[in-house]
């Protein structure tokens, strides 16, 4: 419960809303596509292409082709930035406020 409550604060203070914490924790070391996001996080797949496009226009998340055999599928990635922002929401970094 601690670490849930501190996670939250820290995403707060980044101006990151839940969905969007969501979306970073559920990306972080693992690439998805929207539809992945959308069945794991239970929300309309229109909800959370929106959510992204907020996460990538701060630059904590990118979109990438061709990271399969299958070219055409786009899949969610945390960026420098997106990850550095999970490893202190969840504690994960020496020094974490």
């Amino acid at each position: 419960m601690q670490t849930e409550w501190r996670a939250g604060q820290v995403f707060a203070r980044a101006g990151v809303c839940l969905t969007q914490a969501r979306i970073l924790v559920h990306t972080s070391g693992i690439p998805k596509r929207i539809f992945e996001l959308a069945a794991g996080l239970e929300a309309s797949e229109g909800g959370v292409s929106l959510a992204v496009d907020r996460l990538e226009r701060r630059g904590l998340v990118a979109r990438r082709r061709g990271l399969t055999e299958d070219r055409r599928g786009v899949w969610v990635v945390l960026t420098a930035a997106g990850a550095g922002l999970v490893r202190r929401a969840l504690g994960e970094e020496r020094g974490a406020a």
